[in-house]
């Protein structure tokens, strides 16, 4: 009798501890894994979110590698094609990227991405965002979006802005590009020369020729108080 209740006490331990380690059975025979949280991952290959759930009413999640054809999913610390390939983690599951052999840069341009000169993006040039794919040889894929106000325009780098009289700011735009600002004739003229004054190519004789600058290299003049005579 004693010998029945000791194995029956055994089988009930034995029990209650592979209940205890299989917790997440229901979730793992159906080829899911249990998320950190009750939502699957936004990220990582295509997620599926399973009926059961985990313990701690953390999400079971099925996961299926999207790398494509060519391509190969890798441990994140792994080395991609001796540190030339491509890699994206958001197309394969659990702790792995996608591991693109460099061909050519299309991953980063499909997204609208340019590909930085280095492992980061520019600190100028418009405002720049890495994004989490990147380009050959290890180079970041950068979004820019430029910044050039309203009234002004991103023109090549070599371009002349407005006529040589314009105002050119290299951190506003993206790539090989300048922000080009017209020149307003009379502003540093009206706004920091005396009162009354204007632009012209050659100040009236009885006017005084101030150092602000107009455009198209015309002088600021500012006109001499007239003194009436009693």
């Amino acid at each position: 009798m004693a010998y029945r209740k000791t194995l029956m006490f055994s089988i009930c331990v034995i029990f209650v501890i592979f209940n205890t380690v299989n917790a997440n059975y229901g979730c793992t025979e159906r080829g899911g894994i249990c998320s950190n949280s009750s939502d699957c991952p936004m990220n990582g290959g295509d997620q599926e979110k399973l009926e059961v759930n985990c313990c701690k009413g953390k999400a079971c999640c099925k996961c299926t590698d999207t790398c494509p054809s060519g391509s190969s999913c890798i441990p994140n610390n792994a080395t991609c094609d001796g540190g030339n390939g491509i890699v994206d983690p958001s197309l394969c599951c659990a702790d792995q990227v996608c591991c693109t052999p460099c061909v050519d840069n299309n991953g980063c341009t499909n997204r609208g991405g340019m590909c930085s000169d280095s492992s980061d993006c520019p600190t100028t040039g418009g405002e720049q965002e890495k994004l989490e794919i990147n380009c050959c040889q290890a180079k970041a894929c950068c979004n820019c979006t430029d910044m050039c106000p309203e009234g002004s325009s991103c023109i090549p780098s070599n371009a002349t802005c407005d006529g040589g009289d314009g105002t050119v700011d290299p951190t506003l735009c993206c790539g090989d590009q300048v922000c080009c600002t017209p020149c307003d004739a009379s502003f540093m003229c009206k706004k920091y020369g005396a009162e009354g004054s204007y632009c012209q190519d050659t100040c009236n004789i009885e006017d005084t020729t101030q150092s602000q600058s107009c455009c198209g290299g015309q002088s600021c003049c500012a006109p001499n108080p007239v003194i009436i005579l009693n």
